[in-house]
């Protein structure tokens, strides 16, 4: 299961430090209700994911972005059914958490042996999920290359990096200690 080591049933333990700052550059105040762009949405985090997901898909368009919940999740039902969250399942703070970690450990690969031998990889790997995440070094970004401390997005007219790559590197360090 994914995160099965950790402390939670979402998974979040071990993973805390990372996903704190993941919230920190992409949701509002760190919001599970967080909606693009940096606002909240009532309520979000009490609908099933199949009324959240319908929601999403109906706003899209007026928000400029269907990114929504604490990590800006960009489908919502799709990224649930991935993470082994069914769609009558509440989008709660504890299945947002399992998604987000489903999305680091399956989808991007992150791993702890990573952070700790190539925290670099593991930063990039990182920024392409979270565009608020910056590179650790000079990169191919998306579309162009892109700076350290850049977003791996830069240059698309929307997302830029929120944070430092020194806010990164002692959220691993704390993962690791």
């Amino acid at each position: 299961a994914v995160g099965s080591n950790a402390a939670t049933k979402s998974g979040a333990g071990k993973w805390k430090k990372i996903l704190d700052l993941i919230a920190k550059v992409e949701a509002k105040d760190g919001s599970y209700d967080s909606i693009y762009p940096n606002s909240i949405k009532p309520g979000l985090s009490k609908m099933t994911i199949k009324e959240a997901d319908a929601w999403q898909a109906r706003t899209r368009g007026q928000r400029g972005s269907a990114a929504a919940g604490r990590y800006q999740f960009m489908e919502i039902a799709r990224q649930a059914k991935q993470a082994g969250v069914g769609e009558n399942e509440i989008f709660s703070p504890e299945n947002q958490d399992k998604m987000a970690v489903w999305l680091i450990e399956k989808k991007r690969k992150v791993t702890m042996g990573m952070i700790e031998d190539n925290p670099v990889e593991a930063a990039k790997r990182l920024s392409m999920e979270w565009a608020g995440l910056p590179v650790m070094e000079a990169t191919r970004g998306a579309s162009r290359n892109v700076s350290k401390g850049q977003s791996y997005y830069a240059g698309d007219g929307l997302n830029k990096s929120n944070t430092k790559p020194a806010e990164v590197s002692q959220a691993f360090s704390d993962t690791l200690s």
